[in-house]
């Protein structure tokens, strides 16, 4: 019997500690994902800058990664939790082309302030393509939130997913993102 009240107090106590970890969580995430990784100090510095941009509106976290992987962008896109994804041209071409889902910015943005980020979408449901062209990616070259970090990698384009948790903080915070410098 003791033992069983032993091993329950060690899984509370363990519970208790594992929640607390990480802190409270941002209102908006951004996830980043350069051709070539992002350092951990580079993502701090960028998370830095853009909660400093933001100022008080709302929390925001910047995730990245040290290595680009095809196999963990799929899954934190499919996991749904950030609001906005920077990424290289490459990816959001190959997305377009196999039907992911960007939120269409044209009621937030000028579209023809942003030529290169028209792009065409393809649906693919059952035996029916539908091709859609919007306005649904933004370029970050000469920004400065990348310039805070003296980005000089290959271009790189901010989207909206479809499944972001609430589009409107996702477009205050990308039209912050965009600001050029």
């Amino acid at each position: 019997m003791k033992a069983w009240r032993l091993t329950t107090a060690v899984l509370l106590l363990l519970s208790v500690l594992l929640t607390g970890c990480g802190g409270p969580k941002a209102d908006l995430t951004v996830f980043i994902m350069p051709p070539n990784g992002i350092s951990h100090d580079a993502t701090e510095k960028l998370k830095e800058d853009l909660q400093a941009r933001v100022g008080d509106a709302m929390t925001v976290d910047v995730l990245g990664s040290i290595i680009f992987s095809i196999e963990k962008l799929i899954v934190e896109i499919a996991a749904g939790g950030h609001g906005i994804f920077v990424l290289p041209e490459e990816q959001i071409k190959s997305f377009a082309a196999n039907g992911e889902s960007f939120v269409n910015l044209e009621p937030y943005f000028d579209k023809a302030a942003y030529p290169s980020g028209v792009i065409e979408v393809v649906d693919r449901n059952k035996d029916v393509e539908t091709r859609r062209t919007h306005l649904y990616v933004l370029p970050l070259e000469g920004t400065k939130w990348l310039n805070s970090v003296q980005y000089k990698g290959a271009p790189l384009y901010a989207f909206i997913p479809l499944n972001a948790p609430d589009v409107e903080k996702s477009v205050a915070v990308l039209k912050v993102l965009t600001e050029k410098a």
